[in-house]
């Protein structure tokens, strides 16, 4: 089973706007339900740490090896 970790964040309310509207515009993008802000972030902290180790991984490559 995978532990889980609580993460708190506080965003000025522009912000806070901003990801509603994101999140809004992701579901009607996608036909999708709107999902809970706890869960747009989590995949996108996810999507972005993945992100980063598979470039990460790329730009380190030497064919060689």
């Amino acid at each position: 089973m995978k532990k889980s970790h609580n993460v708190q964040v506080m965003i000025d309310e522009d912000t806070f706007k901003q990801l509603s509207r994101l999140i809004l515009i992701e579901a009607v993008e996608t036909g999708e339900p709107v999902k809970g802000r706890s869960q747009w972030v989590r995949e996108l902290i996810e999507d972005t740490v993945s992100w980063h180790a598979t470039a990460a991984k790329i730009k380190d490559w030497d064919p060689k090896r």
